[in-house]
C-alpha cells in the first residue's frame, strides 16, 4: 500500500465557522442583497478576531425577521430567480420563500 505523503490536516471547527455571518433584513430588495454579498470584507477565521484575518465575498447571507433567522439567500437562489426573470430590483427577501419548513 502507497502511503500519501501530503501530510494534510484537516482543520478544526473553530477554524472554519464564520463568527460574524453577513446578514440583511428580510425587508430589503433582493439587489441589496446581492450587493453586500459581493462587497469584499474582512473576515476572521476565529473568535479573537485579532488571529487569521482575509478578504472574502459571501456566497450567502443570513435573511433576518425581527432579529431571528428567517431563511439563507445563496448564489444558487440568485442563479434561480435570475433564470426565472424575477425583477431583482423590486421584490423584497420576504416574498421569496427562503424560510426552511
Amino acid at each position: 500500500m502507497v502511503k500519501n505523503n501530503l501530510n494534510f490536516k484537516p482543520p478544526n471547527l473553530e477554524e472554519i465557522i464564520e463568527y460574524n455571518p453577513l446578514t440583511i433584513s428580510s425587508e430589503s430588495l433582493i439587489i441589496n442583497a446581492i450587493n453586500r454579498m459581493n462587497q469584499s470584507r474582512i473576515i476572521s477565521l476565529y473568535q479573537d478576531s485579532s488571529k487569521n484575518k482575509m478578504a472574502s465575498y459571501s456566497s450567502y447571507i443570513l435573511v433576518l425577521e425581527e432579529s431571528k433567522l428567517a431563511g439563507i439567500l445563496t448564489e444558487r437562489d440568485i442563479i434561480h430567480l435570475t433564470a426565472s426573470a424575477i425583477d431583482l430590483k423590486t421584490i423584497t427577501l420576504a416574498l421569496l420563500k427562503v424560510k426552511g419548513e
